[in-house]
């Protein structure tokens, strides 16, 4: 069985963003939005494969950073300006 949720906004092939703007599915922010959550799912999977501390560690730092960088990616497209939360810092480790 199918479990169905309605908004009430219909489908006109736009999408809500962080801050209720509305943009078109086919933006590109939604598709990197869509990446990013792959990536972050990937890790989770393969978190799961391992009790090694210093690698959940790893996975952990890695998926927290991936769920910012999705909010920055949505903030931008609410805010038309970045978060900047993510700093050089977060990259180099």
């Amino acid at each position: 069985m199918t479990t169905r949720s309605y908004t009430g906004k219909g489908d006109a092939g736009e999408t809500s963003t962080w801050g209720g703007n509305r943009i078109s599915k086919d933006d590109p922010r939604i598709t990197a939005v869509g990446e990013v959550d792959e990536a972050n799912t990937t890790i989770g999977v393969a978190a799961s494969f391992t009790e090694e501390k210093n690698i959940l560690e790893i996975c952990d730092y890695l998926q927290n950073i991936l769920f910012t960088v999705g909010a920055e990616i949505s903030a931008y497209s609410a805010n038309k300006k970045p978060l900047h939360r993510i700093e050089e810092k977060h990259i180099k480790k």
